[in-house]
């Protein structure tokens, strides 16, 4: 719902509709490596041991491979650490640029708004724990449909989607190559949320039997994936209604602005309660998180080597709380330097760490490669692939355009990143085949 309120409706307007072909693909197909991924022999006996003797510390799958591979592979726990706490950040500062554009407060005040929710959120998820951020997301789900509910009939009633116009018109002028490249960002995208998404895997996969679990999943995916329709139609409606194109990402901002002055006083009490429940759902989500993968990451990291009690003095502290408290304020602080013109390009970013960190080890699994090939793509292809990202955005860059309007160079850059140690490692001739 935080992404249907902001980027999917800039989605819209900036990219059109044609998002969509794409990012339904993408998001089924992740679907389908993630029940291949569940099935393989591996993770499958892994499982029935987590199952039979009730393991707590194993309820994801990273902690289930962590098990069959050398130390180096806490490497992506760091990655994803990373990458979460930047989404937390991007998070805030959207938080931040909604609040700055529809209140009339002065920055010192807005802080201390912002400081004032991050505190409610950071407080109950300490208190209340997994269980805690569960019962306080059902309530702001409430919130979120009495929003939504209210506001349907205004968007009947006025028949916004009579003017629904073709999918490729947008605020971008296109090209073949520049449509070629939005499609594969946007099933690379979508793709990788979901097949490379923590939390479902924490979540439903890891704590829920079969098939309780799968029908969960495809429920959840088919929820998300058709909310997705609204905001992204939305959003290109407002082309054919004489929104200016040159307003680009901060289009949702607009769209906001004008439902706020349409509604009613009860509307915008709804409006508000539902922009703060739609970032405390998002805000909570990324703190728990953040609390699974740094307890899995201290389980794991024991020390063997003397190069590994360097890094296990360093990284390893008995307080999973305090080590998330900490990362949750640092993300807090880099928001403040988040400018607003740059907020969407550094959340895409940020969501393309579901690529880097989840698919490389997922995927081979999944994908038919050798032993050796497997093990060796653990620490080899994440290195390679962050390598290779930075290279390949700065050629696209080149040839599209600014990274900050052509937001699909992100997500299809890492696409093409993963895509060359992934080839490779299928590729690689078995132990027998070399001897």
């Amino acid at each position: 719902m935080a992404v249907g309120f902001t980027a999917l409706l800039s989605a819209g307007f900036v990219f059109g509709w044609q998002i969509l072909f794409s990012i339904f693909p993408g998001g089924a197909a992740g679907l389908w490596v993630i029940f291949r991924f569940v099935d393989s022999p591996a993770i499958r006996d892994e499982r029935n041991e987590v199952f039979a003797s009730e393991w707590k510390s194993g309820a994801s799958f990273l902690a289930l491979l962590s098990k069959q591979r050398p130390q180096s592979f806490l490497a992506y726990y760091g990655v994803a650490m990373v990458f979460y706490a930047t989404m937390l950040a991007t998070e805030v500062a959207v938080l931040r640029g909604a609040l700055r554009f529809f209140l009339s407060v002065d920055e010192a005040q807005l802080v201390l708004l912002i400081l004032v929710v991050i505190a409610v959120c950071v407080s109950y998820v300490y208190i209340g724990g997994f269980r805690g951020v569960l019962v306080t997301d059902y309530f702001q789900l409430l919130v979120i449909i009495a929003f939504v509910g209210s506001v349907l009939p205004h968007v009947l009633r006025r028949d916004l989607f009579a003017s629904i116009p073709p999918p490729t018109v947008a605020a971008i002028r296109w090209t073949l190559p520049s449509l070629i490249l939005l499609h594969i960002g946007a099933f690379c995208g979508a793709f990788a949320w979901t097949a490379g998404n923590l939390d479902q895997w924490l979540r439903t996969m890891g704590t829920l039997r079969d098939p309780t679990a799968r029908r969960t999943l495809r429920f959840a995916a088919i929820v998300i994936y058709l909310s997705t329709i609204l905001p992204v139609l939305a959003g290109s409606v407002a082309i054919a209604l004489g929104l200016p194109r040159s307003i680009g990402n901060t289009a949702s901002l607009h769209l906001l602005l004008a439902l706020w002055h349409s509604s009613d006083a009860t509307g915008r009490f709804l409006f508000v309660m539902a922009i703060g429940c739609a970032a405390l759902t998002t805000l909570n989500t990324y703190v728990m998180t953040m609390q699974q993968i740094y307890y899995e990451f201290s389980f794991y990291m024991v020390a063997e080597k003397p190069a590994q009690y360097v890094v296990e003095w360093l990284l390893k502290f008995r307080s999973v709380r305090a080590v998330v408290f900490t990362v949750t304020a640092g993300a807090v602080a880099a928001s403040l330097l988040i400018s607003d013109s740059n907020v969407y390009a550094i959340g895409v970013f940020a969501s393309c760490g579901y690529i880097f960190f989840a698919l490389p080890v997922i995927l081979t699994i999944v994908l038919p490669s050798n032993e050796r090939a497997t093990r060796s793509f653990d620490t080899v292809s994440l290195a390679l692939v962050l390598i290779y990202f930075p290279i390949i955005l700065l050629i696209l860059r080149s040839w599209i355009g600014p990274i900050s309007v052509h937001l699909y160079l992100l997500p299809a850059a890492a696409g093409i990143a993963i895509s060359v140690p992934i080839i490779a490692a299928m590729l690689a001739p078995n132990e027998e085949e070399a001897s």
